[in-house]
């Protein structure tokens, strides 16, 4: 296939895949949306935020391992999800083998990553969630189109989900 089928493909499957189920708690959903992220994508580790007033709210990670417990939400400018929320902008860092950063990817696996992305996931020039990327090897350009495109697409399913969460809420 080429790159334009592929990414088709892709973006036939994550939409699949990204709706969220009668009933289904944001956590569950967003774990299955990174998971069908990085079948298309290859990124060692993803942490999936939404927004909660001044704070993001950590929804779903994939292959994080976390030495004193996982995190369950950072303020506006804490850390790099946290950064991104505050300026509404991406923060990719690259070529990070040279500056010799490591992250913890399992139990005792610990591997030097070439590029971490923050992005915003935004929904009518509202942000409603960061998504966090860590990957061994950078994107290609066809890799990076499709990245733009999930990310996209995932800050409508991300206000989606919230507004089905809050419409369950108001009717129970």
């Amino acid at each position: 296939l080429g790159s334009r089928q592929r990414q088709d493909a892709a973006l036939a499957h994550f939409a699949t895949d990204a709706r969220i189920g009668e009933g289904e708690a944001s956590e569950a959903w967003a774990d299955r949306v990174l998971s069908a992220m990085m079948q298309h994508l290859p990124q060692t580790q993803a942490a999936l935020y939404s927004v909660e007033g001044e704070h993001l709210r950590q929804l779903a990670t994939y292959a994080m391992h976390y030495a004193n417990g996982t995190p369950t939400g950072l303020a506006f400018g804490q850390g790099l999800a946290g950064e991104v929320a505050s300026s509404r902008e991406p923060l990719v860092l690259t070529d990070l083998r040279s500056r010799d950063v490591r992250i913890r990817a399992g139990g005792l696996l610990v591997v030097q990553p070439d590029a971490l992305r923050g992005l915003p996931l935004m929904h009518n020039a509202e942000l409603v969630g960061v998504i966090e990327l860590t990957s061994l090897h950078d994107l290609e350009p066809d890799q990076n189109e499709l990245l733009e495109l999930l990310v996209r697409r995932l800050g409508w399913f991300l206000h989606s989900a919230r507004m089905q969460g809050e419409l369950r809420r108001l009717l129970a």
